[in-house]
């Protein structure tokens, strides 16, 4: 995979905070603690030491009772007997006892990935269902900042949907959506479907909704560019998002952005991000 291309559209590196504030969901709201340190442990006096400074006491042993030397003779080559044989089923078991597993190997490292990359990869397939995985396989290494529904500061679910992931790249937000059904995501894509019709007045240069297949071939279904504002008087806003789902699969993704001050006023970030990854 490529790494992105300069000109200030492409991912950047892992940024903690947004620096814009969040913006608004079209259809419906997207909603660590301190890290305990480990107490030090003390290192208390050996109970088994002499705590008075002096010598330890010596224990002499009893002298041995008459007669003795035959019980003696007849312990020392018991206790030798039983050596012997603990030594050998030592060594019997051993060789018959069967080998441990072995530890899967790890996955093979993604050629052209840095290891920023491939630490971001490994980290944020974490994050995602079997069924969202497919969709977001090329975004992965180059996304921060992702959360799952439940997550603190996560994305929270609208009507219909059982999983989604919130990212980062650069100054553009990317969500990934599983639905509980096509119907309920053809539902949403409804809703876009709506903006869209605003969205040349608002986003000179934007392209009609179309069915196509990703550039990857992951997914092939509805691509749809639309426009919303969010805010009012000074604060207003415009939003540009791009929208593509999967027609053999209830999910979706979109990214955005502020159409000023994210995308610089043209669809080619959007569409340049989506051509690498999608």
């Amino acid at each position: 995979m490529p790494p992105p291309a300069a000109g200030g559209y492409a991912p950047g590196p892992y940024q903690p905070a947004n620096p814009y504030p969040p913006i608004g969901a079209p259809y419906g709201a997207d909603a660590a603690a301190p890290h305990s340190g480990i107490p030090a442990g003390s290192y208390g006096l050996d109970p088994f030491a002499d705590q008075g400074g002096g010598t330890p006491s010596r224990i002499e042993a009893a002298p041995a009772p008459r007669g003795s030397k035959l019980l003696l003779g007849l312990a020392i080559g018991a206790l030798a007997g039983l050596l012997a044989f603990g030594a050998t089923g030592f060594f019997v078991g051993r060789a018959t006892a069967p080998e441990p597993p072995a530890a899967a190997p790890a996955p093979a490292p993604e050629p052209g990935l840095g290891v920023f990359e491939q630490q971001q990869l490994v980290m944020n397939t974490q994050k995602f269902t079997p069924e969202l995985s497919r969709l977001a396989q090329g975004w992965m290494p180059w996304m921060g900042g992702c959360l799952k529904e439940g997550e603190l500061d996560g994305p929270t679910l609208a009507a219909g949907e059982v999983a989604k992931v919130s990212c980062e790249v650069g100054a553009m937000n990317i969500y990934f959506v599983q639905y509980s059904s096509v119907a309920e995501r053809d539902k949403a894509q409804l809703q876009n479907l709506k903006y869209a019709v605003d969205a040349p007045a608002l986003t000179p240069g934007v392209q009609p909704a179309t069915k196509k297949a990703s550039p990857s071939a992951r997914s092939n279904g509805n691509y749809v560019e639309y426009a919303y504002t969010v805010g009012t008087g000074e604060k207003r806003r415009i939003v540009g998002a791009l929208w593509w789902d999967d027609a053999n699969a209830p999910v979706a993704a979109y990214v955005r952005a502020y159409w000023v001050e994210g995308m610089g006023e043209t669809w080619e970030p959007l569409r340049d991000l989506w051509q690498r990854y999608s």
